[in-house]
């Protein structure tokens, strides 16, 4: 995906600066819940799993600076061609993150309060700290998209043989695993990893890439279990 697909939210596309972040707020999408353009960005197979992770730490509230960083060095982001700022520029567009402006004696203001101080001259942009957190209706789709409710719905599609596999190999990858390794597994397990006649052909790629679907795994030097994969197994 380029970071066209979403216009002018991305910062490639519009050059945010640290002036126009204050002065961001959400976009005008007429009468659409966030809630909707929200299930619209999930559906996209490299972002969805930065965009969860995004709004996931951002619950409590976050420093942008804190929430870019966080992203830059999460596995997801190898997924998509945005960067950290682009995905929370996209974020906060849709109205799913909420940006603030945390000054020196802690209390919050909105951003665009803090402009119209800095403006005034009662205040400098260097007492005030970006702030961003999910909001209400983004946190009820990111329940909604949680890995154990993506693995809940995946094992009911599944029949229940093939849905033992996916468990195996999701134990299986508690420690970082190569595909090959995987093939080893699911050979043990009494299947075919290549055509044959009298065995049921598994490919370890469509294991691990349905499993990754649903944010239980992820490639970091190996197939591994998520943050989210390991409390959703235990």
């Amino acid at each position: 995906m380029s970071e066209e697909h979403y216009g002018n939210e991305s910062t490639a596309a519009s050059g945010y600066g640290e002036e126009q972040h204050l002065r961001e707020g959400p976009v005008d999408d007429g009468d659409q819940p966030a809630a909707n353009d929200l299930h619209d960005l999930f559906s996209h197979a490299d972002t969805r799993e930065i965009f969860y992770a995004a709004l996931t730490l951002s619950r409590e509230g976050l420093s942008r600076a804190e929430l870019e960083t966080a992203l830059a060095n999460h596995p997801a982001l190898a997924s998509t061609v945005l960067s950290p700022a682009s995905c929370i520029d996209i974020l906060i567009g849709k109205s799913a993150l909420e940006q603030t402006v945390r000054q020196a004696d802690g209390s919050e203001i909105s951003t665009e309060n803090f402009v119209v101080q800095i403006e005034s001259g009662a205040t400098t942009k260097a007492n005030g700290t970006l702030v961003v957190r999910s909001s209400n209706q983004a946190m009820d789709v990111v329940g909604e998209m949680s890995v154990s409710n993506r693995l809940t719905a995946m094992f009911g599609d599944i029949d229940p043989e093939m849905a033992g596999l996916y468990r195996e190999a999701l134990s299986f990858c508690a420690s970082p695993r190569t595909l090959k390794q995987i093939e080893s597994l699911i050979s043990s397990l009494g299947y075919s990893t290549s055509p044959t006649r009298d065995r049921e052909t598994v490919y370890a790629s469509t294991v691990m890439n349905t499993l990754a679907q649903t944010g239980a795994v992820c490639w970091d030097g190996g197939w591994v279990l998520t943050r989210e994969g390991v409390d959703a197994l235990n």
